[in-house]
């Protein structure tokens, strides 16, 4: 055994190939360990996910939020490693097949490709249908100086598009669209999104949520409500809403959560796991649900 002991026991050195490490060093190592399991584990439970990639602040600025939310949805259909979408595992995308999965009539179909090949996020090949833009990967990703990802949860996303009509797509992209102002760590908008201490954090109110995405501030509270009730199934069987808006005294102090269930840029998701207070389990139409009701 004592070819494999770190000390030499007759100098009291530590042998070639070997490091000690403090009691301290040891608990850190533990915990990053019980932290990559455990996130090992959340990502598998929701189906794995799918990169969004982006360097600049605005990001699908010249499509319509409804094309951005159904460009999305399509991205989980993108297998490991290509580009190219599948409608099964060895199965090329179809155009047909596109139109019955995005769930929308020929008209609505034919506005939502045009718009995504004329402006290059889709591009019908010999091979099949590819993403542009290099908005979207699955699999490993090389670090790039300036280049940010958010990690898209597919069983979320397709349970999310799936729940909402095509009349509501837009608000999925409204959210999709403010991506990059999407806290790092805490799942908040906000306009410093690396940061990391919460209590640092300025939040996006809902006037400048209207701000960014060309909404009028007079309708901020339709906003507020159509958002309340876009809902996705969970793994529990019950219902979660996409996001959600929590202030004290007035909307002023308001931060808008968006769940981590459906996209998660940082790297311990037992942060927003904190939050869970503000996604509790509702029924499909959003209508929270109390404890003695289940």
């Amino acid at each position: 055994m004592d070819n494999v002991y770190p000390i030499d026991v007759s100098t009291g050195e530590v042998k070639s190939g070997y490091k000690l490490f403090s009691e301290e060093q040891w608990e850190k190592r533990k915990q990053y360990s019980e932290m990559r399991r455990e996130t090992k584990q959340y990502n598998s439970e929701l189906g794995g996910f799918i990169f969004l990639l982006y360097k600049d602040s605005k990001i699908f600025t010249e499509i319509s939020p409804q094309t951005t939310a159904r460009l999305v949805y399509l991205s989980t259909f993108l297998p490991y490693g290509e580009n190219v979408l599948h409608m099964g595992k060895n199965s090329i995308m179809t155009k047909k097949y596109m139109q019955d999965c995005l769930g929308l009539q020929s008209s609505g179909f034919d506005i939502f490709y045009a718009e995504a090949t004329a402006h290059g996020y889709l591009e019908a090949t010999d091979n099949g249908f590819v993403f542009g833009k290099g908005y979207f990967q699955k699999g490993k990703i090389q670090d790039i100086e300036g280049l940010k990802r958010t990690k898209v949860y597919i069983k979320s996303i397709r349970a999310l598009y799936q729940n909402t009509p095509p009349s509501k797509h837009r608000y999925l992209g409204y959210l999709f669209m403010l991506l990059p102002f999407v806290n790092l760590e805490w799942n908040v908008l906000c306009r410093n999104p690396e940061e990391r201490d919460i209590k640092q954090i300025t939040p996006i109110t809902i006037g400048d949520f209207c701000d960014y995405i060309g909404y009028k501030r007079t309708n901020a509270k339709r906003l507020i409500q159509s958002f309340r009730s876009i809902v996705f199934r969970t793994e529990s069987g019950y219902f979660q809403r996409v996001c959600s808006f929590v202030y004290e005294s007035d909307m002023s102090s308001m931060m808008i959560f968006c769940n981590p269930r459906i996209f998660y840029a940082g790297s311990d998701y037992r942060q927003v796991e904190a939050f869970g207070l503000f996604f509790r389990d509702c029924d499909i139409n959003g209508t929270l649900i109390r404890d003695e009701d289940r």
